[in-house]
């Protein structure tokens, strides 16, 4: 899931400038040994924000 929302300035009749603001999640499931002969499932989820910054002529 990346949902973005961003709008774009002009700067005048030939330039313009763009942000955008974006948010980045994901999940993953991981094996990992616990113990010397215990072992696990988990699962994991990182989430993010990004920033776009853009110059166009």
């Amino acid at each position: 899931m990346n949902p973005s929302l961003g709008c774009r300035f002009a700067l005048g009749s030939k330039y313009g400038l763009n942000f955008s603001v974006g948010y980045s999640m994901q999940r993953d499931k991981i094996f990992y040994m616990y113990d010397y002969h215990i072992y696990r499932y988990g699962s994991v989820t990182v989430g993010g924000i990004s920033l776009h910054l853009g110059f166009d002529f």
